[in-house]
């Protein structure tokens, strides 16, 4: 989340940083109308769009080389768990708002009452107040001597001037021409984008530059119906008073009034206007490469395949030590700074040893281990640091969450189905690959897809295991695992050389 607001806030920024470099001093008001609204829009969609990178990996996904080795008691089954670790809350966690998160909400609660308060006395002075029918647009009889203004389909202005008929035809022009290119629908649109996005200092820019926009076109409107520009630049200024009105309208108090005064004697090149927008096609092609999601695609190309294991083996050996703390320290159901004493330590041992058959533990020795000594294990455990549990054969881990729904691709399914690139598994237990021609891919709610190595691949002649879950199947094991989420289980520690990870054969 923190990485698409920073997104989405840079983009917005460099698109009116680029408004103000080349469009705010030209009379392309249109134009210029179009391209705030899209910027903004733009900028809070382009993070999600997504941008394919060509990448060398191997024939359906990456090899996974942070892994724990799993043995499935029923089948026999040796798969790999590529699910990155997962903290889970115990039972005696505390759920602990996020200050941030309160402070956002109450900011963004206040501007929409604020909004919605201006909106209803807009909306309650335009249905209570006096009407008259103007062209296409209503007028509102007021009785409280205000300059005019105009929102959605209605122009406020005061009654005793009008009916003495001191409003002049441009004003009433003016205000008209806010109607009908219907300005409010923008500024209601910036209001509301505003309340939830008030984080974002660029927004403010885009209202100003919006509302100052309007002005320009509307003063347009009026000079292709009273071309005497002099006169009405007069009016104008004779016009200019302090009294405020709502934020949600069109008015002539907010303006810099100069920029419009001298934007109506300002002529544009159409040379210079169609570079500077040809400028924008690049521009939009480059946010979206510096903000967009980059996506790796998938592909298999022999010629590089040499180099792309060595590159994955030189990185199999990066920071070992660095990684299996970091990984203990998520998985561990505790430790502590300090350590266990070497006493503890002894009996630790001892109690491993009472049940180890040979100098090479089994897990299977260990699934006979009375509840006494379980509980004094993981009693001793939890005092260790994370450099003494990682040098122990026995430790105690929070239990892995259930594996995500994946449903594997129809190309993905048509390739499981090579025997000698794939080994296939169906609810734990070993099929043939033509055993597939009886399912389509959407029968499986999850597929998960390991690389042999060494010793896994001896006597089979496929290079990798895929393992699929149907989904009936899928939804027994996510339901029973969510069960046991919060307890812990017990696991015979392997160190596979040359690997950055460990194996924890699980024992319970």
């Amino acid at each position: 989340m923190i990485s698409y607001l920073i997104k989405m806030i840079l983009c917005s920024g460099i698109l009116l940083l680029a408004y103000f470099l080349l469009f705010e001093r030209e009379k392309t008001h249109r134009f210029n109308r179009f391209y705030l609204l899209f910027s903004i829009g733009f900028s809070f969609l382009v993070p999600f769009i997504s941008i394919k990178n060509q990448k060398e990996v191997l024939p359906f996904a990456e090899t996974v080389y942070v892994i724990p080795e799993n043995i499935d008691n029923n089948s026999g089954n040796a798969y790999t768990n590529n699910t990155s670790p997962v903290a889970v809350p115990t039972k005696g966690e505390d759920w602990r708002p996020d200050p941030l998160l309160i402070v956002y909400i109450m900011v963004a609660t206040g501007l929409l009452l604020r909004f919605a308060k201006n909106l209803s006395v807009l909306l309650k002075r335009s249905w209570t107040g006096e009407k008259l029918r103007y062209q296409n647009a209503r007028l509102v009889l007021c009785n409280n001597h205000l300059i005019p203004f105009s929102f959605l389909n209605s122009i406020f202005i005061d009654k005793e001037e009008y009916e003495n008929g001191k409003v002049e035809k441009e004003i009433l022009q003016h205000e008209l021409a806010h109607v009908k290119q219907k300005h409010s629908l923008d500024i209601l649109f910036t209001e509301l984008v505003l309340c939830f996005a008030w984080f974002n200092p660029f927004l403010y820019g885009y209202k100003k530059a919006i509302r100052l926009n309007h002005e320009f076109l509307a003063d347009d409107d009026v000079l292709k119906t009273f071309p005497n520009t002099s006169s009405y630049q007069y009016l104008l200024l004779n016009k200019i008073s302090s009294a405020s009105h709502s934020l949600l309208t069109s008015s002539f108090n907010y303006i810099t009034t100069k920029k419009r005064l001298i934007m109506m004697t300002k002529t544009t090149s159409l040379f210079k206007l169609v570079l500077k927008q040809t400028v924008l096609l690049p521009l939009s092609v480059l946010l979206v490469f510096l903000f967009g999601t980059k996506l790796v695609a998938q592909g298999k190309e022999p010629g590089k395949k040499a180099s792309a294991e060595k590159q994955q083996k030189n990185a199999e050996q990066n920071d070992t030590l660095g990684r299996l703390k970091k990984y203990f320290a998520s998985r561990s159901i505790g430790y502590t700074e300090q350590g266990a004493s070497q006493e503890l330590l002894t009996e630790y041992q001892q109690i491993v040893n009472k049940y180890k058959k040979s100098a090479k533990p089994d897990w299977k020795d260990f699934q006979g281990m009375s509840s006494k000594d379980r509980s004094r294990l993981e009693s001793i455990f939890k005092q260790m640091n994370i450099d003494q549990q990682y040098q122990q054969e026995i430790g105690f881990f929070k239990n892995y969450p259930p594996r995500p729904k994946v449903v594997p691709t129809k190309e993905q399914f048509e390739r499981f189905k090579n025997p000698k690139e794939y080994g296939i598994w169906i609810n734990e237990k070993r099929v043939q690959n033509s055993d597939l021609n009886k399912y389509q891919n959407t029968d499986f709610s999850n597929v998960f897809v390991s690389k042999l190595y060494r010793a896994a691949k001896k006597g089979r002649n496929y290079n990798y295991q895929v393992n699929l879950m149907t989904n009936d199947f899928y939804k027994d094991y996510y339901n029973k695992t969510m069960s046991h989420i919060n307890e812990s289980s017990m696991g015979a520690i392997v160190h596979p050389r040359n690997r950055v990870g460990l194996g924890m054969n699980m024992i319970d």
